[in-house]
Parts: structure tokens; C-alpha cells; sequence
């Protein structure tokens, strides 16, 4: 089935074709002998798998692909993103915030159709439906097609939140955004992520207090991402700005973690969030075998499963592993 281009202003009413959430210079800037490593979402293991192994082995042309934006504007809109070989920016910024939350609806449209068909294939209907999240999603006396319905809109929102900031040429927005260089002193950064998360949790897995009022406002998102530029990493977090007090303590814990702790903690963030993460086979294999306890701690505490399941606070963990040092300037 052919899907429209998510752009709102697409001029050519093409389909889409298979764009990547990570540019692909991005991708192949990490790959090994024409392999790179991914994340497989959480909520397949909640849908179907009893045996769960977080790593698939993608090639780039397949790794974090979606069917999202026709060829043109795939293209133009995200023209600066792509470009690696300039400097990096805010405008770099937000435009991969917007196709982040492109790939983050993509991956949330395949979940739900899944939960709602496997929910009708018993004969559910209507309200027997139930729900999927709605201890994240903050919503009360809803199915999981009024979810769907929320979310939906609810990212075209954000998309259009990100678009809108950088065509608006007098520098006003509703985007929040803080970035940071990030020097990678002994050159051991394997992995990089853009990774649009919810707000109501902290950065080390902590639930935080939203106001948020479930369908009648937007959901608390934000990205997160770790891009390479010129040569040299960046963090990057934006958010909407009705939701900065909550972006600004996570961006504040992330400043926090000790030059020699926060290759660790990005990766293992990167990882349990498992939405928009890339990683060297190379890093992976070596991750593996230095940290075994740590890999079974992400895979067994997703992002999502914190509606079934307690949350496990990452600040607590001892030792912290590492792995190199990483100076934030």
C-alpha cells in the first residue's frame, strides 16, 4: 500500500519512499563491512516475542528506514540535516527533530494497528477494545483507537512545531532547544541516536510530574540526539516550549554525569529508549563483552514497559562502567 508524503506543504502529491530517521552519511560513517547495528523496539517483545534480543543487524540502506516523505521533499526539507560536511546548527537540529517524530509515528502506526487487529481477531469491538498505554499516555476511558487518534494528531502537531520554527525567519518559535559539543577524548564513540522520548521521565528513568491534561493537550515529547558534524559530535535536546521545565532538568542531568561515566550513560540511554539508535558492530561487541550485566538491565527495563512493570532508576547503578571520556564544551 502506498503511504502520502507527512509533508503538510508537499507540492508533488508523490508517495512516500523509504527515508532514513539518521541521515545516511550518518549511518555509513559507523558501519562495518557494509553492517551497522539497530534496536529493535520494545513493545514487539510486550506484543509477541517471549524471547527478546534488543540488536538486529541491518545493512544502511535498511537501518532506521521508514516510508515517510516523497523523494522531493525528503530531500529538501531535511537538506541541512543531511549535510555533514557543515557545521552544526539549530536548524540542523530541528529538522532532525521533525523527522525523528516522523519515524516515532511510523513505528507507533505499525504497534497500534498490530494491537487493535490482534484485539478484533478474539471478536473485541468498540469499548472491549480496552487500552495500550494509558499510564504514559495520561489518558483515562479511552480505547486503544482513541489513543491511536490522539497520537497521531498529536505528532503532526510536533512535525509542524519543528517545520514552522525554521521557516520562520525572525528566529521566534515554540521550540525549546539546548546543544553542546561533545569532544570524545579517547576517540571510543561507536554509536549515535535521535531518539524523540517522553517527558515524564528523567533521564535516569525517574518518573516526573507533567502538567499535562491528557487529550485536550499535547503529550510532553522531546528529542535527543548525538550527531556527528565536521568531525565532531553534538547533544542536542528540543522540546516544546510549554514543556521546558521538564526538558531543562533532563538536560540538566545529562550535564551532570562525569566526563568518564557518560559514554555509558548516553549509550545506555540511547539503547533502553530504543527509538532512532545506531551503533558500530565494533562498539556493540565490545560493549558486550565488558558490560553483560548492563546489557541485561536494558533489556529487561524499556521505555515502555514502565506502565507494567517498575521502573529501574539508572542513577543507582554501581559501578558505572568505562568506557572513555567524553567533555561536554
Amino acid at each position: 500500500m502506498q503511504r502520502a508524503c507527512l509533508y503538510s506543504s508537499c507540492a508533488t502529491k508523490a508517495p512516500a519512499i523509504n527515508s532514513h530517521q539518521i541521515s545516511r552519511k550518518q549511518l555509513d560513517n559507523l558501519a562495518v563491512d557494509g553492517e551497522l547495528v539497530t534496536c529493535k523496539p520494545i513493545e514487539g517483545k510486550l506484543i509477541a516475542d517471549k524471547k527478546y534480543y534488543l540488536f538486529r543487524r541491518p545493512s544502511p540502506k535498511k537501518a532506521l528506514a521508514f516510508k515517510g516523505y516523497c523523494s522531493v521533499c525528503d530531500n529538501s526539507v531535511f537538506k541541512n540535516a543531511d549535510d555533514t560536511s557543515t557545521a552544526f546548527s539549530s536548524v540542523k537540529a530541528i529538522e532532525q527533530s521533525a523527522r525523528s517524530v516522523s519515524y516515532l509515528l511510523n513505528e507507533e502506526r505499525i504497534t497500534y494497528r498490530a494491537v487493535i487487529d490482534a484485539r478484533k481477531k478474539i471478536g473485541l469491538v468498540g469499548d472491549e477494545l480496552g487500552s495500550w498505554r494509558p499510564a504514559i499516555l495520561g489518558l483515562k476511558n479511552e480505547t486503544v483507537v482513541d489513543e491511536w487518534k490522539y497520537l497521531k494528531k498529536s505528532y503532526f502537531a510536533y512535525i509542524s512545531l519543528y517545520f514552522d520554527a525554521n521557516a520562520n525567519a525572525n528566529g521566534s518559535s515554540n521550540v525549546w532547544l539546548a546543544t553542546r559539543e561533545v569532544e570524545d577524548i579517547n576517540l571510543k564513540i561507536g554509536f549515535a541516536f535521535s531518539s524523540t522520548i517522553y517527558l515524564t521521565a528523567d533521564f535516569w528513568g525517574k518518573p516526573v510530574s507533567v502538567p499535562w491534561k491528557g487529550k485536550d493537550t499535547l503529550p510532553p515529547l522531546a528529542t535527543f540526539m548525538l550527531l556527528k558534524y565536521q568531525g565532531k559530535w553534538h547533544l542536542a535536546l528540543t522540546s516544546h516550549s510549554i514543556y521546558s521545565k521538564q526538558a531543562i532538568q533532563f538536560w540538566n542531568q545529562v550535564l551532570s554525569v562525569p566526563e568518564d561515566e557518560l559514554l555509558f550513560q548516553l549509550f545506555r540511554f540511547s539503547t533502553y529508549a530504543n527509538m532512532g539508535t545506531v551503533i558500530s558492530p565494533n562498539f556493540l561487541s565490545m560493549f558486550e563483552k565488558q558490560c553483560p550485566r548492563e546489557l541485561k538491565l536494558i533489556e529487561s527495563h524499556g521505555e515502555w514497559q514502565s506502565n507494567i512493570a517498575k521502573p529501574f532508576n539508572w542513577q543507582i547503578l554501581q559501578p558505572v562502567p568505562k568506557l572513555g571520556t567524553l567533555r561536554l564544551v
